[in-house]
């Protein structure tokens, strides 16, 4: 299996792609791209849904998954590793 495929197949699975990975009502995480722009090429995110006990955990593994957030992959400018964009209604 290549490293895309199997990143992939994390990502499914932690994002609630997966019928177990969550419950029913939570939202979802999709990587929309592994570049938000071309003044942000950082990994872009989007959690769509209610918001639900869990789903930062959720979030952060898929964060973590795919862009290296440590402090010392960041710039003393205050760059940003990922982006998490959102719909939602709100929730918990």
């Amino acid at each position: 299996m290549s490293k895309f495929v199997a990143a992939i197949a994390s990502f499914a699975f932690w994002s609630g792609i997966l019928p177990h990975a969550a419950p029913a009502s939570a939202g979802t995480v999709t990587l929309k791209s592994m570049e938000f722009s071309d003044a942000k090429p950082v990994p872009h995110f989007h959690y769509e849904g209610a918001v639900v006990e869990g789903d930062l955990e959720r979030i952060t593994t898929a964060v973590r998954d795919y862009a290296a957030c440590g402090p010392a992959n960041l710039s003393d400018r205050g760059d940003n590793c990922a982006v998490v964009t959102m719909t939602s209604e709100g929730g918990n």
